[in-house]
């Protein structure tokens, strides 16, 4: 299975851009830097996940679509049922993001994601997401 960088996949920069590498597979890798802004001295706020599995799911969107010749960069309209089953996330682990496409139809799509650390699932959340339009409205 190939990595590859996830910057040219998400809109993020510098400190907002949480992925570091999106696989083929789909499922998307990070490591919390030092320089997170959500970083708090107790370490990373469970919900924050939220963030995490919004990017990776954009990551591999975005990467599927530019290998079927066609980017048109997503947005998060809605989500539901975040659960969270810790309350900090471990700086010092890494997270992997899953996801799995439920649905798909003129531009909406609903996506099942997962955060896990450590083997763990410590995170679950149903995305919502809308693509933009030719001339970028969402």
């Amino acid at each position: 299975m190939a990595m590859h960088d996830a910057a040219p996949y998400l809109p993020h920069g510098g400190a907002m851009r949480l992925i570091d590498r999106v696989a083929d597979d789909g499922s998307a890798y990070a490591t919390i830097r030092a320089d997170n802004p959500f970083l708090l001295p107790a370490g990373l706020p469970a919900w924050v996940g939220l963030e995490y599995m919004a990017q990776g799911v954009a990551a591999a969107h975005n990467l599927r679509a530019r290998r079927a010749g066609a980017s048109r960069p997503g947005v998060i309209t809605s989500f539901k049922a975040l659960r969270c089953q810790r309350e900090w996330l471990d700086p010092a682990l890494g997270l992997t993001v899953s996801s799995e496409l439920l649905h798909a139809d003129g531009g909406h799509a609903v996506s099942a994601c997962r955060l896990w650390q450590g083997g763990q699932e410590v995170a679950s959340v149903t995305l919502y997401t809308k693509e933009h339009d030719a001339g970028g409205q969402a």
